[in-house]
């Protein structure tokens, strides 16, 4: 039994001393041979990136709407430019190529509406390329309940209610019978 406790522990012994060795000798041979070039990665075919014309670059905001004009096709966007770090508004057109995100159309936009848009600075206007609204979905809360925040709240009727004070002994113990 001493014996192979004796043999296992020099084992181990054996192998703890000479990892270290062995991974300095890896680390040497690494910095003397200049590392390969990884090989190429290929990509999965994606759909094609329309790159603008050139001279133009593809801007993006995110803002509120304040007014929708259906009929031209246009609308007016509040937003901050981070910038400046002011508050602007911009005049956004809609092109047949435009893609629409949330909506059918311009015509679904709504002033308040929180949209985010890329486009483009074309011919002294900005078309927009992508027009995506973010809506924030609201739940009712049903006849009869309250919601939460207008609960009151009740001291000691939840499960760990603190136990009454009560200096009187039982009715009913073996001790009075």
């Amino acid at each position: 039994m001493v014996k192979r406790d004796s043999l296992l522990l020099a084992v181990v012994m054996t192998a703890v001393c000479t990892f270290p060795v062995f991974a300095q000798d890896k680390a040497a041979d690494e910095q003397q041979q200049p590392a390969a070039a990884p090989a190429p990665v290929e990509t999965p075919a994606a759909a094609p990136v329309v790159a603008p014309a050139s001279g133009q670059d593809l801007q993006w905001i995110w803002g509120e709407v304040v007014t929708v004009d259906g009929q031209a096709k246009s609308m007016s966007v509040k937003y901050l430019d981070y910038d400046s770090d002011t508050e602007k508004t911009i005049d956004i057109a809609a092109d047949p190529d435009t893609k629409f995100e949330e909506v059918k159309g311009m015509g679904d936009i709504k002033p308040q509406d929180t949209v985010s848009i890329e486009y483009l600075a074309k011919d002294g206007k900005n078309v927009a390329k992508g027009i995506t609204v973010e809506r924030i979905e609201q739940t009712d809360v049903g006849e009869g309940t309250e919601s939460p925040a207008a609960a009151p709240e009740k001291v000691g009727t939840g499960p760990i209610a603190p136990p009454e004070q009560n200096n009187e002994a039982p009715a009913d113990t073996e001790s009075s019978k």
